[in-house]
């Protein structure tokens, strides 16, 4: 790979990604609003049937949503998996959550924990089975992380891809050589990594109703548009500051 491939193809991928992103999150407020008005007013319909299925067409519109973005960010990744560790269409702040290059699926719990407080002793159950899988993944994921950096002696993955971009040419045959033993790796780790997340919000959401979906929902996205929001916030206070 040339220095021109390497860098070019990150450029181009991170404008895309920017631009997605931008869409993206905007359009999420939308489905918070729409969750919020549907977890105020859930039998708004009238019946408690079909109450329960149009919340449930809800929540499948909702994982689409997320979908699109595990997509784009697959695709970013599949041409230069170590933007995906070092992000820029997401805030410092943001970042700072990140975990295999995504949120870390227990996060998923303490949403439940916290904001579905209805749940039958049945469910509870089965929520701590997804809980102590999870746990697993989590720990077989994080292992896989350290296997590879030990293995090749390579400094942290979010190092490398801020190297990528300002590397001197003295600088980049051993730059490439680092990025290509470890390129694989990471694709296969992140590919896993999306896979869990998106199994665990998965597990469950086969345990929960659809209206304890959409407060799932509902707190989950009002985390990470807060999140969002309080960065875009210190991003433009440090700008203004300078």
């Amino acid at each position: 790979m040339s220095r021109q491939s390497l860098v070019s193809s990150s450029v181009d991928d991170v404008e895309s990604m920017h631009g997605f992103y931008r869409d993206w999150i905007g359009r999420q407020e939308a489905v918070l609003h729409e969750l919020q008005r549907s977890a105020a007013n859930p039998n708004s319909d009238g019946g408690d049937e079909g109450a329960e299925a149009r919340l449930g067409e809800l929540v499948e519109r909702v994982t689409e949503h997320y979908n699109e973005y595990y997509n784009a960010k697959s695709r970013v990744a599949y041409d230069n998996v170590f933007l995906v560790f070092s992000p820029t269409w997401l805030t410092p702040f943001e970042r700072s959550f990140l975990w295999v290059a995504g949120f870390k699926p227990g996060l998923a719990f303490q949403i439940v924990d916290k904001f579905v407080t209805d749940l039958s002793e049945e469910q509870r159950g089965r929520i701590e089975e997804v809980r102590e899988m999870t746990k697993e993944e989590e720990k077989a994921l994080a292992d896989e992380l350290a296997r590879i950096q030990e293995t090749v002696a390579a400094p942290p993955v979010v190092e490398l891809a801020r190297r990528a971009a300002t590397a001197v040419d003295g600088e980049l045959i051993n730059l490439e050589a680092a990025l290509g033993s470890v390129r694989h790796a990471m694709e296969t780790l992140v590919e896993c990594a999306d896979f869990v997340r998106f199994r665990t919000v998965m597990r469950i959401l086969s345990v929960l109703k659809a209206a304890q979906s959409v407060r799932f929902f509902t707190a989950l996205i009002q985390f990470q548009v807060q999140i969002r929001r309080w960065g875009t916030q210190r991003e433009s206070s440090s700008a203004a500051a300078q």
